[in-house]
């Protein structure tokens, strides 16, 4: 993999987290930016993208594979992620990724949380 047109952004690279904004289903707010927490894009074939996102889970470093979907514009990017999580990144520019999540609370008896968050990623030199 690796071949990408000259009208499709080249998304591959460490992606490093400047913000991360959000709200638990329980209406508490948080803010939890880490310098821990970024994406690695590791490969892409035309508009479709492989990765993992690394995050931080109190002590712990989670790396959740990612796979996605550039739009034909090459301004959205459409994101699943291993445990079904669903992602819409927007490309601001060639440096930064704004990405949305909403978790649907599918786990929420599980791992007692559901929320949604917003985190802008800028890409790594």
């Amino acid at each position: 993999m690796g071949t990408v047109s000259a009208d499709i952004p080249d998304l591959k690279g460490n992606w490093t987290e400047e913000k991360l904004v959000g709200v638990m289903h329980n209406k508490d707010f948080f803010n939890s930016t880490s310098e821990l927490d970024h994406w690695v894009i590791s490969s892409q074939e035309e508009n479709i993208i492989l990765g993992i996102n690394y995050f931080t889970d109190g002590a712990e470093i989670i790396e959740e594979p990612i796979a996605g979907v550039i739009s034909p514009d090459g301004k959205t990017v459409s994101i699943a992620d291993a445990s079904g999580g669903m992602y819409t990144a927007y490309l601001t520019d060639d440096e930064t990724l704004i990405i949305q999540y909403v978790n649907t609370g599918d786990k929420k008896g599980e791992s007692n949380y559901a929320f949604a968050f917003e985190q802008v990623l800028k890409k790594a030199e």
